[in-house]
């Protein structure tokens, strides 16, 4: 099972990028908000944090994926209809993480968001 209350990140992944007089370093994080109609949204932040939270204007509609549950799997397919297509299957660990080969999606809820922020 997973949820839909709110959205799954992965891990961020540091990156860095420059030229002989510009340097630039931080973190890219993935985000995807699944929704029950078999498709998702992706958002994308590239920070200096570490730590970086998403809002549900982050999530570009013009971009749906797919994703299917299959008994404790959930199969992402990316770039949907290009000819980059890919799919990633993840284990669904309990309703809040989603584990693959080598990464894990963890479940941040919009709810316990808003909760702190009153």
């Amino acid at each position: 099972m997973i949820r839909y209350d709110g959205y799954y990140t992965s891990d961020p992944l540091p990156y860095k990028d420059g030229n002989a007089r510009y340097r630039e370093e931080g973190y890219f994080h993935n985000a995807y908000l699944f929704l029950s109609n078999g498709t998702y949204l992706k958002a994308v932040k590239k920070t200096k944090p570490e730590q970086v939270s998403f809002s549900e204007a982050d999530f570009n509609p013009d971009f749906p994926n797919k994703y299917e549950v299959k008994d404790n799997e959930v199969i992402i397919t990316f770039e949907t209809g290009t000819e980059w297509e890919f799919i990633e299957v993840y284990m669904i660990i309990n309703s809040t993480i989603l584990k693959c080969k080598d990464k894990t999606l963890h479940f941040f809820s919009w709810w316990i968001k808003y909760r702190m922020v009153v």
